[in-house]
């Protein structure tokens, strides 16, 4: 095998957390010569987290590291390779590790069924981060099975790759699969489940509680991945569960508490410009679905792009091209809606393409919008921006309706369609009787709409 290259060395250093000058002098590294060469000296490099020393040695031994008998030799070199992040040379070893025991299974053992396991959840990260789905779920199936065949599934590679199954089913949106599996961490006792494992899993029913719709679930498992993620001292995983959270009040309507704990979390992390304004763009969304578009336009007009993803800039296009249709700015509107719309069929954001579609057929009456919008699929919709399209009246059959909850206290898409008059109302309840009539307010708050060209989108 070649010497490292340069870049590889870097990356080592960096996978190990020490200097580069460390690395490539062996300053804190084994002497490789003169050793005994058997099993027992690689597994004790391995069990001391000494990977890199390893691979070393095998570059500088090959030989007399052919000459050891034992077949663990190569899951230690194998997940040495995996353990520095370098994928191709781990995958070789690895793959010629579980294709001897798969062909030998009565060799496996309680001593060694741990290693044959770890073996199968390293090729499953490996090909997942390829994005070799197939090969990757295979892999972690035929874990599954040897942890059930030899009853380690309470060992800590056995609640990992448990874990591992949930986040693959919670990809694939088998959401009833990622709570059944994640169950089973879940009933473990607290002497033997891991926090690191235990929080994935959490954090994978929550997410399926919540797309089940079971918002009240999601919300209590959630504050367990907040409480866990605080143990752990992961700071930015917890403030991502912080998000998570929000969106489960939203949906469940408690949306004054929503608002509470986004300023709380935007105080918190004032000094992380990504996380401020991924917090703030939630911010804006629930003010959006509120029907303040007054608080939604000053939000967006403090959002700095450079910060926010792609996904994002959609989501503002979205909430602004909405705004921009309402006050009859319509070349902006059709402008920044267009720019959302292919993202939005990817995703299947079926609500928010109702708008959409909904806009540029008022605004420009061309009849593929008309059929885009009676072909949108609600059966397999994914939530983003819009909570509730059940109170628009005339645009659903009581036969083709989407599958919606009524909310009789809460009604954001009656305001999309006739905002001015519930801001103007909600004005005039808060002046005097004197006051000028709703209707003068009615058309001052066009006025001020237009007058605002609120044509900002990114």
């Amino acid at each position: 095998m070649q010497e490292p290259s340069l870049s590889q060395l870097i990356h080592i250093a960096k996978t190990l957390e020490i200097s580069l000058d460390e690395l490539v002098n062996n300053k804190t590294f084994v002497n490789y010569s003169n050793k005994n060469d058997s099993i027992d000296f690689v597994q004790n490099l391995y069990n001391n987290d000494n990977y890199y020393d390893i691979t070393k040695y095998y570059d500088l031994n090959k030989a007399e590291f052919d000459k050891i008998e034992n077949i663990d030799k190569l899951f230690y070199l194998g997940n040495s390779y995996y353990k520095i992040k370098l994928y191709k040379e781990a995958e070789k070893f690895l793959k010629r590790y579980k294709s001897y025991y798969i062909k030998n299974e009565h060799n496996l053992q309680n001593n060694n069924i741990v290693n044959f396991c770890t073996a199968l959840n390293s090729l499953f990260v490996i090909y997942k981060n390829w994005d070799s789905k197939k090969i990757a779920l295979a892999n972690l199936k035929l874990a599954e099975l040897y942890l059930t065949k030899f009853h380690i599934e309470q060992s800590r590679i056995g609640q990992s790759i448990l874990c591992n199954i949930t986040v693959l089913y919670l990809f694939e949106k088998q959401y009833q699969k990622v709570i059944d599996y994640s169950s089973t961490i879940e009933s473990l006792s607290p002497e033997i489940c891991y926090p690191q494992i235990a929080v994935n899993a959490y954090k994978s029913m929550a997410i399926a509680y919540y797309n089940l719709g079971n918002y009240e679930k999601s919300i209590k498992i959630t504050k367990k991945v907040i409480a866990l993620y605080s143990f752990i001292g992961d700071d930015y995983n917890k403030s991502i569960a912080y998000f998570n959270y929000v969106n489960a009040l939203i949906y469940d309507l408690k949306l004054e508490q929503a608002l509470d704990i986004i300023e709380d979390c935007k105080n918190k992390y004032n000094g992380n410009k990504d996380l401020f304004n991924r917090f703030s763009l939630q911010e804006m969304s629930l003010y959006f679905n509120m029907n303040k578009f007054h608080k939604a336009l000053d939000l967006s007009t403090k959002l700095n792009r450079k910060y926010l993803k792609k996904t994002s800039l959609c989501d503002i296009n979205f909430i602004l091209g909405h705004i921009n249709y309402l006050s009859q700015n319509k070349e902006v509107a059709i402008t920044a809606l267009k720019s959302c719309e292919k993202h939005f069929i990817e995703e299947m954001y079926s609500y928010d393409l109702h708008v959409i579609y909904t806009d540029l057929y008022s605004m420009t009456n061309e009849a593929i919008y008309k059929e885009r919008l009676n072909n949108i699929n609600f059966k397999r919709m994914q939530k983003n921006i819009i909570i509730d399209l059940s109170n628009i009246p005339g645009q659903f059959s009581q036969q083709s309706g989407p599958p919606v909850k009524r909310v009789a206290c809460f009604s954001p898409i009656r305001a999309y369609y006739w905002p001015c008059y519930s801001h103007a109302e909600r004005f005039a309840n808060r002046m005097p009787s004197q006051a000028a009539p709703k209707g003068a307010l009615f058309f001052a708050f066009l006025f001020w709409l237009t007058r605002k060209r609120v044509d900002i989108f990114f």
